[in-house]
């Protein structure tokens, strides 16, 4: 029968398994009875210390950019948001001051054009016109005034006119009857044509339109004259007003194309637009400006050229043909 080793023996056993494990450099973890024993090298145990650091410090790294990131989001998110404000904020602000008014202010009397003007739907040269009317034209003026602008109530609609161009005295029967005559043309074409023309061509003979020629220079009006005896549909002209600059002086002419957003009006723009250019020098012209084009006598050598957007089809003469004159 075998005999059972003393209990000193194995615990001696286990002792020495452990310093000379420990030799060996290992770590040696001792279970529960009944349990193996197991160790790893100690060199591993730290490489997988080192490896589970370095994946902590990523995954902390990931959620901070994670952090970042959607902090970056919101933050673009709400800028969008305030410039979406803004820009809706803006545009009806822009909507709002685009509107026009739904009523003229109060009638206080009647005025009288001194000469042929513009009716602007606003109180400004960028405004369109609505109509153009002859010398002895009989207005309804309101309460309402801009600056140098008085407000009328034109078909029962606002409208504007300059006032240099208006009177609250009723002009004689001889202004009346030759603004009739503006209006009706009861002076014959050929019997104009006949007086004061020239072998080039530009006539200098007096016009229908003639009361625009009140107040502008001697070369502007020889461009109104050949122009109003070359192409006779060309009947309402624009001449002096005021806020300075060439209309101010009296050397600046818009003659009116009519029906000019169709393709036979934008075409006859065209034509006056090339004739007075063809005869700048005679004229004295300076500048031709049409369809937002220009053309200088200072830079003629580069023919028409484009200008920009003013956003208005008057601002950018689309709907007459701009002259400046020496």
């Amino acid at each position: 029968m075998s005999r059972k080793p003393p209990i000193r023996a194995v615990r001696a056993t286990v002792a020495s398994l452990a310093v000379l494990s420990l030799a060996a450099g290992s770590a040696v973890a001792l279970k529960t009875p009944g349990t193996e024993l197991t160790a790893e090298p100690a060199s591993a145990n730290a490489g997988l210390i080192e490896r589970r650091s370095q994946q902590t410090s990523r995954d902390v790294g990931r959620a901070q950019d994670g952090l970042g990131e959607a902090a970056r989001l919101a933050s673009a998110a709400e800028l969008d948001k305030a410039d979406l404000r803004a820009a809706a904020k803006k545009s009806e602000k822009v909507s709002i001051k685009a509107l026009p008014a739904s009523k003229p202010a109060k009638i206080k009397g009647v005025v009288y054009t001194t000469k042929d003007m513009n009716v602007r739907s606003g109180p400004s040269t960028d405004s369109s016109i609505t109509v153009t009317v002859p010398a002895g034209t009989k207005l309804n003026a309101t309460s309402a005034s801009k600056g140098e602008w008085q407000q009328l109530s034109y078909d029962g609609k606002v409208a504007w006119v300059y006032k240099n161009g208006i009177s609250s005295t009723k002009p004689s029967a001889s202004k009346s009857t030759k603004a009739r005559t503006s209006r009706g043309g009861s002076t014959s074409r050929s019997a104009k044509r006949s007086a004061g023309s020239t072998p080039s061509g530009v006539s200098g003979a007096s016009c229908s339109s003639s009361g625009v020629e009140s107040g502008l220079q001697a070369n502007t009006v020889a461009v109104h004259r050949a122009i109003c005896n070359t192409f006779s549909s060309m009947n309402n002209y624009g001449g002096t007003r005021g806020g300075g600059g060439n209309h101010g002086s009296g050397r600046a002419l818009d003659a009116m194309v009519p029906n000019w957003s169709s393709s036979g009006g934008n075409a006859l723009g065209w034509q006056v637009a090339r004739y007075v250019r063809a005869n700048a020098g005679r004229l004295g012209v300076t500048e031709v400006i049409f369809d937002q084009k220009i053309w200088t006598t200072q830079r003629s050598g580069e023919g028409w050229r484009p200008m920009s957007s003013r956003g208005s089809s008057t601002a950018n003469h689309q709907d007459h043909v701009h002259v400046s004159t020496r």
